[in-house]
């Protein structure tokens, strides 16, 4: 009995030893590549990291970031270290890398042809061969930001009408075509309701300079601009916060600023943000890597827009908070009315959806000769 209890015994312990151990779990490693700025910096950035640890939660991803930063090259000019970024996380096998603008396009497309195993996604930019084909490890996440600049300028026209004045004020970053989409968006709105607003417009060659940007917000306003849509990252939002502060009507954009630029009401002039023209870049990430990992990654543009919902929310107005009461019942049926015409494919909004210059009427080709004539350039030194 002795000896057969002690041969069971030892079969157990072998059988024990010749068990494999469970190995360390293997996850899906993703990567995100900043434009300059931070991943709390209250802009793209921020919101395209918030998506990535969306992700990571959603999808139990390993995760790592790095943020661009200025470099002097050898003539001596500032370039963003976009490519070294993109390439220390392929070089590091990491699966999925998702990169924040369109000025990340090029970068994003040369590591993509040299790294063919890893799959690239870059945001507000849809690279491809010089043919013209896709990039099969590269995918476009885009998004309809002249149907949301659209409702902001049907909105704005009407409230101007109400209050008996007579124009509107565009404060962009750099002129690419995502913010190019908005502020064109956003005059062909306010056209449609208010054929004689007077619409002062500048572009400020920088998302990221505050000083800049209030300077701008200010010359708009003594133009006598009545509502200023400020579409630039931390620039515009600077512009718009500095306007409300001196008592002028105000649209954010990409998120809702009545969070963030103002500070969930308590900055001044909070109550005179009107509402924000928002993109939903977070949702992008997550989707991105939603398809990458249920193994559907194509290289393809995904674009985001009101007859995109599907996908997401995409594009929206915020919510019009602490400015409720500043808007008539009128104004928020028009509002329902439009984005229900862009849902249903009955209103367009006469501007190009790649370049972001208003249609010309007789070719239906995007014409930047009719995009509005009196925007200024500010390039800041």
């Amino acid at each position: 009995m002795d000896k057969y209890v002690m041969y069971s015994i030892g079969i157990a312990i072998f059988l024990i030893g010749c068990t494999e151990l469970p190995s360390e779990e293997v996850r899906t490693k993703v990567a995100l590549v900043t434009d300059v700025g931070s991943v709390d910096d209250q802009t793209f950035n921020q919101y395209a990291f918030e998506g990535l640890e969306r992700a990571r939660s959603e999808f139990n991803l390993q995760i790592d970031y790095k943020e661009a930063e200025l470099e002097v090259d050898e003539n001596g000019e500032e370039v963003a270290n976009y490519l070294e970024n993109i390439n220390i996380f392929a070089d590091l096998g990491y699966e999925l890398i998702i990169t924040v603008g369109f000025a990340m396009g090029d970068d994003t497309k040369e590591a993509a042809l040299s790294h063919p195993d890893t799959k690239f996604a870059v945001i507000d930019s849809y690279p491809t061969n010089d043919d013209g084909s896709a990039i099969e490890n590269l995918q476009g996440i885009l998004f309809k930001e002249q149907e949301v600049g659209y409702i902001a300028g049907v909105l704005a026209g009407k409230f101007v009408i109400e209050n008996n004045q007579d124009r509107v004020g565009f404060l962009g970053g750099v002129a690419i075509p995502p913010v190019k989409k908005f502020g064109n968006g956003f005059y062909k709105g306010v056209k449609s309701v208010c054929a004689d607003c007077k619409y002062s417009c500048q572009y400020v060659f920088d998302f990221a300079n505050i000083s800049a940007g209030e300077t701008a917000a200010q010359e708009i306003i003594a133009e006598g601009a009545y509502v200023l849509f400020g579409a630039g990252g931390l620039t515009g939002s600077s512009g718009i916060k500095k306007a409300a502060s001196l008592g002028s009507y105000v649209i954010g954009v990409d998120q809702d600023e009545f969070y963030t630029t103002f500070n969930s009401g308590a900055v001044t002039g909070a109550e005179l943000l009107l509402t924000s023209a928002t993109k939903d870049v977070a949702v992008g990430v997550v989707n991105t890597v939603k398809t990458f990992v249920e193994g559907n990654f194509t290289g393809e543009a995904v674009t985001y827009g009101f007859q995109d919902e599907g996908l997401g929310s995409g594009v929206a107005l915020a919510p019009y908070h602490a400015a409720l009461e500043s808007l008539s019942e009128d104004i928020k049926a028009s509002v329902i009315e439009v984005e229900e015409g862009l849902r249903g494919g009955t209103i367009d909004t006469g501007v190009d959806g790649s370049s972001g210059d208003i249609v010309n009427p007789t070719t239906g080709e995007g014409d930047e000769s009719l995009n509005p004539s009196e925007c200024t350039n500010i390039y800041p030194s």
